[in-house]
């Protein structure tokens, strides 16, 4: 056989294969296509079913709405959000009116020496205890201008204590910022009791922050709640816990004089 046609043998099994390999990829991907276009109708054909049989089965599109919110909060899904997954505001019409009630706390870490202004009341811009407990009040009052799907809720008292920590506390020491939050409403007053908590600590620290700029806002969080179907109360809050921060060192009152890396060395000969 000449080389020419050997040549040309070789060409077309080339051909040949590359020809094979390119109908088997054409067929993958065509596979590939129609399986994913079944998946797709069998995901619509279910959410078609499931409203539809939400609607029928409590009597309209209102009332399956109402059961489909019922059923996920019951389950512990997330209610604001659609079965499309967008986000959206609960409607809790359907809902009895109770006497709703929450208390949230956080706790604010200071310097011992912001702590004894605090006690003594002596602050360079004034009461920053009070200004903290008005502030914490106002803003749970206007929880729903700043929480976009949080409804709007006539509360009957919001109440906020700042609790100053015991004892000397020569390295600094945690203060302890609770709102409490009580209405006759149709839903829970969970987000008021932790706005005012927040805001009230955030208040504190506008006062404070000319005197220590190193506090720290921490364990914000929900301690007792009631009126709902999911009511809890803790038995006792944790002690919260100092994040890493350089430590304040500051003397105790009239102690001495002097630092306290510094040694007293006199000069005077006569005090030998």
């Amino acid at each position: 056989m000449s080389k020419v046609s050997i040549f040309i043998s070789l060409y077309c099994a080339q051909q040949l294969a590359r020809g094979d390999h390119y109908t088997n990829t054409q067929a993958q991907l065509v596979t590939t296509r129609r399986a994913a276009g079944e998946r797709r109708r069998a995901t619509v054909g279910r959410l078609v079913a499931r409203g539809y049989c939400t609607a029928a089965g409590a009597g309209g599109e209102r009332g399956g709405e109402e059961r489909e919110e019922r059923e996920q909060e019951e389950g512990g899904v997330l209610t604001h959000l659609d079965a499309e997954g967008r986000a959206r505001m609960v409607d809790v019409s359907g809902k009895a009116v109770t006497a709703r009630a929450a208390e949230a706390e956080c706790a604010l870490l200071v310097s011992a020496r912001l702590l004894r202004l605090l006690r003594d009341a002596s602050l360079p811009k004034g009461d920053a205890l009070t200004v903290a407990q008005v502030a914490g009040a106002l803003a749970a009052k206007r929880t729903a201008e700043l929480i976009p799907l949080c409804h709007a809720l006539p509360l009957a008292a919001a109440r906020v204590r700042v609790l100053l920590p015991r004892g000397e506390c020569a390295h600094g020491g945690a203060l302890r910022v609770r709102c409490e939050v009580r209405a006759a409403a149709r839903t829970g007053v969970e987000m008021e009791a932790l706005t005012g908590a927040a805001v009230a600590a955030l208040a504190l620290y506008d006062m404070c922050k000319s005197v220590d700029r190193h506090m720290t806002i921490t364990d914000l969080r929900v301690v007792r709640k009631s009126g709902g179907s999911h009511d809890f109360a803790e038995a006792a809050p944790p002690s919260p816990t100092s994040p890493a921060r350089p430590a304040h060192s500051v003397r105790p009152h009239n102690t001495s004089p002097h630092k306290p890396a510094e040694t007293y060395a006199p000069s005077d000969l006569m005090h030998f």
